[in-house]
């Protein structure tokens, strides 16, 4: 004992308080109770046991009190188990039934922020919808969703503070319920008995002394949602540098894309050959930027000008550091002219002067016409941006051949500006392949198989139809035979087609080829979903438009 109470006397006064709350184990604040009545009975009422119990314990203790003053008797003979927040305290081994007093009140001060009102609702809430998963238990990310659900339906009328807070993080939130499909009739207020907390999440709130427990509670649900955020901010991200490669410079292949986070970055997208390589032309340094910018302004076309991730300023200063290279060093800036200010600096020791400021103006104005140029180059190809990261966050990584398959079109049906066009039925010179080839066609290469169809136009191009779609697009001339070099008549047929105001690039199916067409170029699509290009010279030859 410690000479102020018997601590078997303590332990058998908490037993008994046990039983008549019907708790089928002890916990710190039973305990404390305990030794709060041991302190009575030895003529220690609470007013003179400061040297034992902090000021505040009969307050704390009081609902599990006798409500009559008549004697309550110490259980013993009887063991009870221990929750694990009072295990916990004994393992800390107290030196004193001080020690232990003060650790106990920690605790079960804590606890009873747990049985506070609005906690509760908020716990009922969430039990509606661990009941109807067939949980058995609350987590801390259903827990700040019930609180969510609560703060929309009404409850926190006067609570300021929590209001404030349940607002700032809103969108995290509903993150968090989106990505769980916890839909706000799962979180209904209801008269249930609420269902306990995970042991963690309970431990976690236990063990925390300072601040309004609500809030503390909402913490992992809304970190958890922050994660949620940042996630889907980074398949953005990456789905645009993805998208603007493949629109602006098809040949670079993109050998896989990641939103799996390591040390080093939250997001990759990888690419051959390496966007890193000094570029040798005009073009070539505005798709360079273009590609370097798109992930940053892809995040403010989804999220808005101040919501990019960090991974903007790297890309920033990557981008930056290329329009410097091609303008102050390589001359690829006809505005600036053709000097080398590396040279100029080495020879003369120079680094101030008109032509360095011109640089920085002109690497300015490079990199917001490549702004400028990425925007509206991602905007008129949004689905693709969005069906990139819809992937991502399903599959987190994309190898080459997932990411192409992202890429092939699905017919031009939903294109803004669509018009429908009927072919003209001309006669064609055909011939058919004895063996599978690649024909670089003027729009881009095109495979073929042994079999397909080769046709020429009027103006002497050819161009690869699989054998499947030329038997339903051609007819054998006069005398022909289908499969033998001959003349076709091409039968009018009604497509869709859309008019390009710049260049794009379109992948063919099955991954026979990748075509590019310029601004006044047509995509046509003959019904099949299988896009191909003509040329703005060529077009009126071959199509009525409707």
């Amino acid at each position: 004992g410690s000479g102020v109470l018997d601590d078997l006397v303590a332990l058998g006064l908490a037993k008994a308080l046990a039983i008549s709350c019907n708790c089928s184990e002890l916990s710190p604040r039973l305990l404390l109770a305990g030794i709060f009545l041991a302190a009575e009975q030895a003529g220690k009422p609470q007013d003179a046991t400061g040297e034992l119990l902090p000021p505040g314990t009969e307050e704390l203790v009081r609902n599990l009190l006798p409500k009559s003053d008549a004697p309550i008797a110490p259980v013993t003979g009887k063991k009870f188990p221990t929750n694990a927040a009072l295990q916990a305290i004994f393992k800390e081994n107290p030196e004193s039934l001080r020690q232990l007093a003060l650790r106990l009140y920690e605790v079960a001060s804590a606890a009873v922020a747990l049985e506070d009102e609005l906690f509760l609702s908020f716990r009922r809430r969430a039990t509606t919808c661990c009941l109807a998963a067939g949980e058995d238990s609350i987590g801390p990310e259903v827990f700040a969703a019930a609180a969510y659900a609560g703060f929309l339906d009404g409850d926190l009328v006067g609570q300021f503070a929590l209001s404030v807070h349940l607002t700032t993080h809103s969108q995290a939130l509903l993150a968090l319920m989106q990505n769980r499909k916890w839909e706000l009739g799962l979180l209904t207020k209801a008269s249930v008995k609420p269902l306990p907390l995970e042991a963690g999440f309970e431990s976690s709130l236990q063990e925390e002394d300072t601040g309004y427990c609500v809030i503390n509670a909402l913490r992992p649900g809304i970190d958890a949602g922050e994660r949620i955020l940042a996630r889907r901010s980074t398949a953005i991200h990456e789905a645009g540098h993805a998208a603007a490669s493949f629109l602006a410079r098809p040949k670079a292949l993109i050998l896989g894309i990641s939103i799996k986070p390591d040390h080093e970055y939250l997001g990759v997208t990888k690419f051959e050959p390496s966007p890193d390589a000094s570029v040798s032309n005009a073009a070539q340094l505005s798709d360079e930027l273009c590609v370097d910018l798109a992930g940053g302004i892809a995040e403010q076309i989804a999220y808005g000008l101040s919501d990019r991730s960090i991974g903007w300023w790297g890309d920033l200063e990557d981008a930056t550091k290329t329009a410097w290279k091609a303008i102050a060093d390589f001359g690829l800036d006809p505005q600036f002219g053709y000097v080398r200010l590396s040279t100029l600096t080495a020879v003369s020791g120079q680094t101030t002067g008109p032509l360095f400021d011109l640089a920085q103006e002109r690497v300015r104005d490079v990199l917001n016409q490549a702004a400028a140029r990425t925007e509206k180059l991602l905007r008129e190809n949004w689905s693709l941006v969005e069906s990139i990261a819809a992937a991502l966050l399903e599959k987190e990584v994309l190898n080459t051949e997932d990411t192409m398959s992202l890429f092939l079109h699905r017919g031009l049906k939903d294109w803004p500006g669509v018009c429908k066009v009927r072919s003209k039925p001309v006669e064609r010179a055909v011939r058919f392949a004895t063996a599978p080839g690649v024909m670089d066609t003027p729009e881009g290469p095109v495979r073929y198989a042994a079999g397909d169809a080769i046709v020429t136009g009027e103006a002497g191009e050819c161009w690869p139809i699989s054998i499947a779609k030329f038997r339903v697009l051609y007819d054998p001339a006069t005398g022909g035979t289908m499969g033998i070099d001959g003349l076709f008549h091409k039968m009018p047929r009604e497509s869709l087609a859309y008019q390009l105001r710049e260049t794009r690039t379109i992948v063919l199916n099955g991954g026979r080829g990748i075509l590019t067409g310029n601004a006044g170029d047509w995509i046509v699509d003959q019904g099949d979903e299988d896009l191909f290009v003509v040329s703005a010279l060529l077009f009126s030859n071959y199509y009525n438009v409707l």
